[in-house]
């Protein structure tokens, strides 16, 4: 039985993340667990039969490692962008165009569904990613669109997008994406800082039309929210905008606390405390309006042996056709590119360096040893490997992220405690 004891003022939250089981007791609470001395008769072992404290423990989801076999095709279409988002991982638009060959995303669609067809999935799935803005790979967008819908096995295809798009690119992508998720940051003068154009221009006007566009035809969309250190008390204010004026059902905020557009920067402790001060207020928000707020690193919801499946389950390509095990890590700048790239794609297909591909997948292991005491362990799983990888590129001590996770996936555990002990 994996069980933990949190503090939790003079209480304890206990705590058993595999079967998603959680109350508050007191020190004798504690000690009666810990000395298995529950009266089996008694009203406090029907509570805990109740809340399915006694079930055995599931093995965390685990990932199978040996064989490389994505479903998912990934396509990093440019690192052209028509924004200038002032923390933007890849630097979009500052570099030299490239973008990404259609022959090459017609060829990732026919690996990933190959893969698929063998694997005797009903579908495959097709993702159009960052690294800039894929919509500014138009025609190649459109022409792997339809190829992938022409496949035996139907297709489900996404788009991750900065939602900037004209009014005839609106309707295509309605008519032709299942899934959208949107980069937005919220109120107007956030949008417009944080998200400004090329030529510093304001984005929100744009963006929010494409929202509300989506809004009114019904399809399935979320928005991603970036939170940057001038801007973490007004969080509450942005969600609640977004609860109020737009449809959306599913927001993800995430801090921009170790990256800056050019540079990686250190985050400040201040700014960790403020943001999970303000997250938790914008839990409420949120509640009180039937939506999901969401953070990457606290999911009570999720029992894993990996934080992300990217690095298995995914064939990202770059624009330049190399593979990479991380969204994030888009081209030979990146500091972490000599790890994370581990192969390329052709039109003859996918070539594999299995040592480098190896490399990762131990590291991914081996980081959960660090993880051993922690309540989050089967959650974040390790967290994600770029946020945590040290200057010497290996994974070093708990910081800034492991704070924000147990900090917000405590939080979780509590809400859903209030809310008839159910932790999903």
């Amino acid at each position: 039985m994996v069980i933990f004891f949190i503090p939790f003022h003079d209480k304890y939250i206990i705590y058993r993340p595999l079967v998603q089981s959680a109350f508050i007791g007191n020190k004798t609470t504690v000690e009666l667990i810990k000395n298995r001395a529950i009266d089996k008769n008694s009203r406090f072992h029907d509570f805990l039969t109740t809340i399915n404290f006694f079930a055995p423990d599931p093995m965390a989801a685990d990932i199978k490692t040996k064989e490389y076999a994505p479903t998912q095709a990934v396509l990093l279409m440019t690192n052209r962008c028509s924004l200038r988002c002032i923390y933007c991982y890849a630097d979009a638009g500052d570099k030299p165009g490239k973008d990404l060959s259609e022959k090459l995303g017609f060829k990732a669609v026919d690996v990933v569904e190959k893969n698929a067809g063998a694997k005797g999935l009903a579908k495959f799935e097709l993702v159009f990613h960052g690294g800039g803005e894929p919509v500014l790979n138009w025609t190649v967008l459109k022409s792997v669109c339809r190829y992938a819908r022409n496949k035996t096995i139907p297709c489900d295809i996404s788009i991750c997008s900065n939602g900037l798009w004209n009014d005839r690119q609106t309707e295509w992508l309605i008519e032709n994406i299942n899934n959208f998720t949107i980069s937005f940051d919220g109120m107007e003068d956030v949008q417009n800082f944080q998200r400004p154009g090329k030529n510093r221009e304001k984005s929100f006007d744009n963006v929010f039309k494409t929202i509300k566009t989506l809004d009114k035809s019904l399809v399935e969309y979320g928005i991603r929210l970036t939170v940057t250190p001038e801007n973490i008390n007004t969080l509450p204010e942005s969600i609640r905008f977004l609860c109020t004026s737009t449809n959306c059902r599913n927001i993800q905020v995430e801090p921009a606390f170790y990256m800056w557009r050019n540079s990686r920067i250190t985050p400040d402790t201040n700014d960790i405390d403020r943001f999970i001060k303000m997250f938790i207020k914008s839990l409420a928000t949120a509640h009180k309006h039937n939506r999901s707020l969401t953070y990457s690193g606290a999911r009570p919801w999720n029992n894993s042996s990996v934080f992300c499946t990217a690095l298995y389950s995914s064939l990202i390509v770059s624009s330049s056709g190399e593979l990479t095990g991380c969204y994030e890590v888009t081209d030979q700048e990146h500091p972490l590119y000599d790890i994370f790239t581990f192969g390329t794609l052709s039109e003859s297909g996918i070539e594999i360096n299995k040592e480098k591909r190896n490399f990762l997948m131990i590291e991914n292991k081996n980081r959960l040893s660090r993880c051993n005491d922690c309540f989050c362990l089967y959650h974040c799983a390790g967290d994600c490997m770029v946020k945590n990888m040290n200057g010497e590129k290996k994974y070093g001590q708990a910081g800034a992220r492991c704070k924000i996770n147990r900090a917000l996936t405590k939080e979780m555990i509590l809400r859903n405690i209030h809310y008839n002990y159910d932790i999903q």
